[in-house]
């Protein structure tokens, strides 16, 4: 992969985690476990390339 491949995956990985801790922090006690723990899981495996 490219740097700028790299760069842009990172990226997404950022924004999944910033978007997933905004959901839990607005929703509370409602947010849909099984969707936050998919999104936290695919953008560790983003972050973690």
């Amino acid at each position: 992969m490219t740097n700028k491949t790299i760069d842009i995956l990172e990226g997404i990985g950022v924004a999944m985690r910033i978007l997933s801790f905004t959901a839990l922090s607005i929703m509370g006690k409602s947010t849909p476990f099984l969707s936050l723990w998919i999104v936290n899981t695919a953008d560790a495996v983003l972050l973690t390339y």
